[in-house]
């Protein structure tokens, strides 16, 4: 019974954030695939949305936010959820967050 209602609160707050911010809800939403592409720079993400980079960055400067700012929000969720998998190592977690190797290896040892 909790976990229903769990998922029915995140359903409502889902709702919510794409109702208040449909292109934030729009990159958000984009960002899991393209990381596993490693496609997670803003042109990418802006063709996925068939909007030009200058007018993915036009609409998300409207709603005082950058692409950067939602891409470090979303690595952080990710972060969290991932250490909870013991399993995980943190160079995978990197990996799966689109840092690069060099970072990685530096930010982890």
């Amino acid at each position: 019974m909790l976990q229903q209602t769990l998922r029915t609160v995140a359903e409502q707050v889902e709702i919510k954030q794409f109702e208040e911010a449909p292109l934030i809800y729009a990159v958000h939403t984009c960002l899991p695939e393209a990381l596993r592409e490693g496609q997670f720079l803003a042109d990418d993400i802006a063709q996925e949305l068939g909007l030009s980079r200058r007018t993915l960055q036009r609409r998300l400067s409207s709603e005082n936010i950058t692409f950067q700012q939602l891409l470090d929000i979303y690595r952080q969720e990710q972060f969290m959820q991932m250490l909870q998998n013991r399993d995980t190592s943190m160079v995978d977690v990197a990996y799966a967050l689109g840092y690069t190797e060099d970072v990685a290896h530096v930010a982890f040892r």
